[in-house]
């Protein structure tokens, strides 16, 4: 059974480009055609989830295709995210959906060898929220039957969860044998799992690490279900171009393959495609094409599983303290990340906004008492509104102090005090990349300038934490700077520091700051 290897998303992590909805269509095709002429990406995800995308456009981008010969679902793939129910409304569910069964029709007055064969479900939480879709798929597609005579197969459209949170990762292969179960009561049956893994949303939550081992745990619990079940396992590693959101670039590319074994498919987030050269990007999915057919999964004993989890429950609470101290000037700094993409509004009845994370949710994974105690009295407060996880990143580097460095020294050093330095080696045989990560994040590393932001307290606890990360690792982090990109932070520094105190910018300064965000989000690699 052929699985697509790459997966063209509408996220804005693109410093370059603004990319209106009216061009949305025309970006798939070109994102899908073969090359030399388009980027040869095998799977387009078309986004309603939280943006502003008209129904049309799944019909629109399946036209373009058949005009180029080019046929949906069998030389390539649409794949649209619906939002979830509970978070946005059942109405926008049912209108993508339908959108489904207008690009199908269409599909099917040319070839019969086409449609649209799966969706994916955000924000999945557990079995009920799949199932409620299935069901609801199943009456649209017998609508489909008797308004358009489409074939009457409550099976020809599957679900492909998107789980977000680390706690739900980790129950995940739980809920969904649940889901299975009831599939099979109701008539439904489900012969491969195409889940999507959210390296972007576990870490904004829970911080770089935990988000990293999570996802591992993640892939070996579903696989050791998948020959449960004897279903067909088919992983999407979902993430951008930055450490923090997944560090998918060319120049990493067999890092990711290794550190996540046994992903099958890997989102090309806009990032990437336009921040970088269209060759590299014809290059990354080249390279994806050859090697994720072969990737397989590195099964964890018992003993891995166990420290696995008891990390990510430690890198978690001391992410989450430092979190909830940064949110609110975080929050108020997000305002100078430019809109990329065109978005609903984060909070209403249209919108959506993301929850806080509790602690005692991460209980589970640890078998430390003292560690449990530390997570049942982490106090949460609130933090007001939480960033998408884009302007969170860029935001962050945009006043020198990376995620990628929150919590991880303190974290360090409780692993050490916990597992002793044999801890140092099995985090690094788990998450080979590490350094890499952290070197690549240390070059836009500027304290001086996050010292404008935030506390003294927390900036000295920063340094100290980064020092004790290079005894760790053995590694330079302070001297490991991009120049061009320090000399840019000063020059916006006095225009950030105007808006996070609420002051208006005059319309050159505003040009200015723009201008140099762009030029910021170029030098990175990605606006976030």
């Amino acid at each position: 059974m052929r699985i697509p290897t790459s997966m063209a998303t509408q996220h804005p992590d693109s410093a370059s480009k603004y990319i209106p909805i009216q061009e949305e269509a025309n970006e798939a095709v070109e994102s899908l055609t073969p090359q030399p002429e388009g980027l040869g990406i095998e799977e387009v995800m078309i986004d309603f989830e939280g943006k502003m995308t008209p129904y049309h456009q799944t019909a629109d981008v399946a036209l373009k295709l058949l005009a180029k010969n080019i046929i949906p679902g069998k030389d390539v793939w649409i794949t649209p995210r619906i939002s979830n129910a509970t978070e946005e409304t059942v109405f926008r569910q049912l209108m993508a959906l339908m959108s489904i069964v207008e690009a199908d029709y269409d599909i099917a007055k040319i070839s019969k060898e086409g449609s649209i064969r799966e969706v994916i479900l955000p924000m999945v939480k557990g079995a009920d929220d799949l199932i409620s879709l299935r069901r609801r798929i199943a009456d649209v597609i017998d609508l489909a039957h008797k308004e358009f005579g489409l074939e009457k197969d409550p099976n020809a459209l599957q679900i492909i969860p998107l789980v977000e949170s680390i706690p739900t990762m980790l129950n995940f292969h739980t809920f969904y044998e649940e889901y299975y179960h009831k599939c099979a009561e109701y008539g439904f049956t489900n012969k491969k799992l195409r889940f999507m893994i959210a390296r972007s949303d576990s870490a904004l939550s829970y911080g770089l690490i935990p988000s990293v081992l999570s996802s591992k745990i993640m892939l070996n619990n579903i696989y050791r279900l998948g020959e449960k079940l004897d279903i067909l396992i088919a992983p999407i590693l979902g993430g951008g171009c930055l450490p923090f959101r997944g560090h998918i670039t060319l120049e990493n590319i067999q890092n990711v393959l290794n550190d996540f074994s046994g992903i099958k498919t890997v989102t090309i987030q806009s990032g990437i495609r336009y921040d970088y050269d269209p060759s590299v990007v014809k290059n990354l999915v080249n390279y994806l094409k050859v090697n994720l057919p072969k990737s397989t999964v590195k099964y964890l004993d018992k003993e891995e599983e166990t420290f696995l989890k008891n990390c990510t429950a430690l890198f978690s609470k001391h992410y989450i303290e430092i979190f909830q101290e940064i949110a609110p000037v975080v929050s108020a700094l997000t305002d100078i990340i430019p809109d990329q993409r065109d978005r609903l509004t984060p909070k209403g009845p249209l919108g959506y906004a993301r929850s806080s994370v509790n602690p005692n949710d991460l209980i589970f994974l640890t078998d430390n008492n003292k560690l449990k105690e530390e997570l049942s009295d982490l106090t949460i407060k609130d933090t007001g509104k939480i960033p998408r996880a884009i302007s969170y990143t860029g935001a962050l580097y945009s006043v020198g102090l990376p995620p990628e460095f929150l919590g991880l020294g303190n974290g360090l050093k409780e692993m050490l005090e916990l597992f002793g330095n044999e801890s140092v080696n099995e985090l690094c045989k788990q998450y080979s990349s590490l350094t890499n990560d952290i070197l690549f994040a240390a070059k836009f590393l500027d304290l001086e300038v996050a010292k404008q932001f935030f506390s003294n307290e927390l900036i000295n606890s920063v340094y100290n934490q980064i020092k004790l990360i290079e005894n760790v690792f053995n590694i330079t982090i302070f001297e490991n700077k991009d120049r061009a990109y320090q000399t840019l932070l000063e020059i916006i520094d006095p225009l950030v520091r105007q808006i996070v105190r609420g002051e208006m910018l005059e319309n050159e300064d505003k040009a200015l700051l723009k201008s140099c965000m762009v030029r910021l989000g170029k030098l990175r690699g990605s606006l976030g």
